[in-house]
């Protein structure tokens, strides 16, 4: 599985059944009980010590793993050889090549062999496992994409109808600039930049927003934090963009127009 070691050794040939009893604990377990300190050669037992419950002495600690999700956090775990410590299930791992499920007959066909009373069922890949406990966090996620892309869709149209009537109700403005000289260009500039200070405005209100609402969906992240910075980078980059857009059709309007024609309806 590719886990990684933090202190001591993992299980080898010499933990069998007669042998000291040993367990690989992880990293929270060894912080919980054992914070600072190398917990290798430490010993623990539940319940009171007998023979049938002998205490177990720790070989290592590894990294913590999601073993119940992706989208929950490790918790306190413990490993033992199964040479010393046999049950009723057990998760059988086969690392194959590019078809898994291909061995899955031989496997099937081996366990007979070794036992025929052993049933082997739910047989399926990692990939296949993984996906299926992300699977209702990614429909979550879809969702919340559509939203989010509904919501800068409206979020543009508000846009770009703020700048359209502004610039409809200063045409004679604009009109008169003209005519003493301003450019096209400057009148283009003017009116993006209006409508890039409202944008401004309105996205340092929705990032405070953000920051005080992101909490409520912490239980819904895995790898990144609510405040993560990128997220709120990219947002504000999309938001950019589609206030640029908004405004440009307007700009680009109020740079085209007539002097003449527009000092004639005032």
């Amino acid at each position: 599985m590719q886990v990684r070691l933090v202190h001591g050794r993992f299980f080898d040939a010499h933990d069998q059944e007669g042998a000291p009893r040993v367990a690989v604990i992880n990293e929270m377990f060894a912080n919980r009980y054992w914070p600072g300190q190398d917990p290798t050669g430490k010993r623990f037992v539940f319940g009171t010590p007998t023979p049938d419950n002998p205490w177990i002495t720790i070989a290592g600690v590894f990294g913590d793993m999601r073993r119940r999700g992706l989208h929950q956090g490790a918790r306190l775990e413990f490993f033992v050889p199964l040479a010393q410590s046999g049950g009723r299930n057990m998760q059988l791992l086969i690392a194959g090549g590019r078809t898994p499920l291909a061995l899955a007959a031989a496997v099937r066909a081996e366990v007979r062999t070794l036992d025929p009373a052993t049933p082997v069922s739910d047989v399926s890949t990692i990939e296949a496992e993984i996906g299926e406990s992300l699977a209702v966090r990614r429909f979550q996620a879809l969702l919340l994409t559509l939203f989010s892309i509904l919501a800068v869709l409206l979020a543009a149209v508000g846009i770009f109808g703020l700048m359209a009537q502004l610039v409809s109700r200063r045409t004679s403005e604009i009109g008169l600039r003209m005519a003493l000289g301003a450019s096209p260009q400057d009148v283009f500039g003017m009116v993006l930049r209006q409508g890039v200070i409202l944008a401004v405005v309105g996205a340092a209100a929705g990032i405070g927003g953000a920051f005080v609402l992101a909490r409520f969906l912490h239980s819904m992240l895995f790898g990144v934090t609510a405040a993560d910075p990128i997220s709120y980078i990219g947002a504000g980059v999309v938001m950019a963009l589609a206030v640029v857009i908004a405004c440009g059709l307007p700009a680009w309007r109020a740079a085209r127009v007539d002097p003449m024609v527009a000092l004639r309806v005032e």
